[in-house]
């Protein structure tokens, strides 16, 4: 729905002893905000995204991690 709009969302959700009752305009009126509001998201769902991959990554790799971090760790002790 375009923000200037003044008028109420007209779509509803069905329950599951309910029919849809919706029509093609209500569900065109749906799909624009759907689309406006994804366009809003989107850069939040690419961190997101890229977050979870990097967590991914990480998990699978604790171990290797973790001793990279002990070894970092243990050079610097011996530095200085």
């Amino acid at each position: 729905m375009p923000p200037s709009s003044t008028r109420l969302p007209t779509w509803t959700t069905a329950t599951p002893h309910v029919p849809c009752d919706s029509l093609p305009m209500e569900l065109g009126d749906l799909g624009d905000h759907y689309q406006q509001c994804s366009a809003m998201h989107g850069p939040a769902q690419v961190l997101r995204r890229g977050a979870g991959l990097l967590q991914g990554v990480v998990a699978a790799r604790t171990v290797t991690a973790a001793a990279l971090i002990a070894l970092v760790c243990a050079l610097w002790w011996v530095v200085t």
